[in-house]
């Protein structure tokens, strides 16, 4: 019995190495894999991390930008909205006024009618008509001059003005009495005309017997003279001291008109 017995104590022996290499390779491999996952783990976490932490950086940022625009849209909305609302109601409005027309229409280069109320555009259309008006009376006054006209000496007692130039070289020749008179005369006809404006007005339009529609189509008219009439007056006066030659349309058709 002892061989057999020795055999079967060397097969048992030989199989619990072989049991306890199986189980050392498989704690090994196992704690491998652990490992292997562990740090798996702990990678995706770190990443996991950084990204949340870029996440939020962005997100941060995203808010603050959030936050920076909607300051901006509530000052604006509700600090000049209203203003703005009723200038550009207010401009829309003058733009259906008379004296915007084509080919300009409305035209405001200088931005004076920019948040003006009607009283302010009321004003401005009084202060144009006015100079449009001068104006075209400077106009027909250098043309007269021009062609040699003078007033007698039955209204200038004491002064002969046959022999005075036209244009802006008049006013070195005249005296200054005569400069002053005619100051006071223009000044008390603006005077008188200020304190019955709306009496004068109405009661030419009453004489005149048109209509409303003639009636603005008279004013666009006038307008547009007196428009053009201040350009003019400041082209003579342009040209006269630059060459003393204020009619140089005339030269240049061929028809020059001797000045002074």
């Amino acid at each position: 019995y002892f061989p057999s017995i020795s055999l079967i104590g060397a097969s048992f022996d030989r199989q619990n190495s072989i049991d306890a290499n199986t189980s050392v390779s498989y704690v090994l491999r196992r704690n491998l894999f652990e490992s292997r996952r562990h740090f798996t783990s702990s990678c995706s976490l770190f990443n996991f991390h950084k990204l949340i932490t870029l996440n939020n950086h962005h997100i941060t940022n995203m808010f603050r930008t959030i936050a920076v625009l909607a300051s901006l849209v509530s000052a604006f909305a509700f600090a000049p909205m209203g203003r703005v609302a009723k200038s550009s109601v207010m401009k829309m409005q003058f733009e259906e006024t008379i004296g915007a027309q084509p080919p300009l229409g409305f035209w405001d280069p200088l931005g004076l009618l920019n948040d003006a109320d009607q009283a302010r555009f009321d004003r401005l259309r009084e202060v144009e008509t006015k100079h449009g008006r001068i104006s075209m009376l400077a106009i027909l006054g250098h043309l007269v001059t021009t062609a040699g006209y003078r007033l007698p000496t039955s209204l200038t007692p004491g002064f002969d003005l046959s022999g005075t130039k036209a244009g802006l070289a008049g006013l070195a020749e005249l005296p200054s009495n005569v400069i002053f008179g005619t100051v006071l005369i223009v000044a008390l006809i603006e005077g008188g005309y200020a304190a019955r404006k709306d009496e004068i007005e109405e009661a030419q339009l009453r004489a005149s017997g048109w209509d409303q529609e003639t009636i603005d189509k008279k004013l666009s008219i006038e307008l547009n003279n007196g428009r053009a009439a201040q350009m003019g007056i400041l082209a003579l006066m342009v040209h006269e001291k630059l060459d003393n030659n204020p009619y140089i349309i005339n030269s240049l058709l061929g028809y020059p008109v001797p000045f002074n």
